[in-house]
């Protein structure tokens, strides 16, 4: 299937650019959430799922994957990704 194909072609380093980049979002978010005068009126779990929303449109449009594409990556090259020191630091 395209999906599959799609997934096969996201190889090891674009997982690691992915994850940084997550990491670099969320950072962003966390920041801005933290100026909020009202953030203790906000239920964490909504905010969660929105910051996990947000983010995932934001690499769905830098990087053209959704969530689930990345998340089979990561199945797909677990074994490689376990000893990959890169990852393991993100």
């Amino acid at each position: 299937s395209i999906a599959t194909e799609k997934v096969q072609a996201i190889g090891v380093e674009k997982i690691i650019a992915v994850h940084n980049y997550m990491l670099e979002e969320l950072d962003k978010l966390a920041a801005e959430f933290q100026t909020l005068p009202n953030k203790e009126s906000f239920d964490m779990k909504t905010v969660t799922v929105a910051t996990q929303a947000i983010v995932g449109a934001k690499i769905e449009d830098k990087f053209g994957f959704s969530a689930e594409d990345i998340e089979s990556a990561v199945l797909m090259y677990h074994t490689m990704l376990a000893t990959n020191q890169e990852f393991a630091t993100i």
